[in-house]
């Protein structure tokens, strides 16, 4: 059985603060685990960065409420992937918010951020940085729960 994988950007209208954000991500995990879809969160400065993985209907349905939730605005879709597996079958979902010295938002979140609101359906360049910055996310992951284990 394939997986579906969605990423997205877009803007909050709302979250201001860490408490904010702690609340979205209690809630999201706790649906997710419901839901049976696993992912990952990125922030920064009012900016999400997200992928979605599960099955197509139940992933399409939770987008669908994610451009309905007046929390986000300019939410475009970024990638749409079928894989094997899943990319975070450990994470209900894993969240980082970004520093702006931190290299995984100079060379994959940015990069996404600028050509953000040009892409009305996800283009081959968008898909390729997509699975560049999933690529970096995972990466750093791997070295932390390493760092953790030692």
């Amino acid at each position: 059985m394939s997986v579906y994988q969605l990423a997205y950007l877009s803007q909050s209208s709302y979250f201001s603060d860490q408490q904010s954000l702690s609340q979205l991500l209690q809630q999201s995990r706790h649906a997710n685990q419901q839901r049976d879809v696993t992912g990952i969160l990125l922030y920064h400065q009012q900016h999400f960065f997200q992928v979605l993985e599960g099955n197509k209907p139940t992933v399409e349905v939770l987008y669908q409420k994610i451009l309905n939730d007046p929390r986000h605005r300019g939410c475009r879709k970024m990638a749409i992937f079928e894989t094997e597996r899943r990319d975070f079958d450990a994470w209900r979902m894993a969240f980082c918010q970004l520093d702006d010295d931190d290299p995984l938002l100079q060379q994959g979140f940015m990069p996404l951020l600028k050509v953000h609101h040009q892409v009305v359906e996800p283009s081959a360049d968008s898909v390729l940085s997509v699975r560049s910055l999933i690529s970096q996310f995972k990466q750093r992951m791997q070295i932390e729960l390493l760092a953790q284990a030692v």
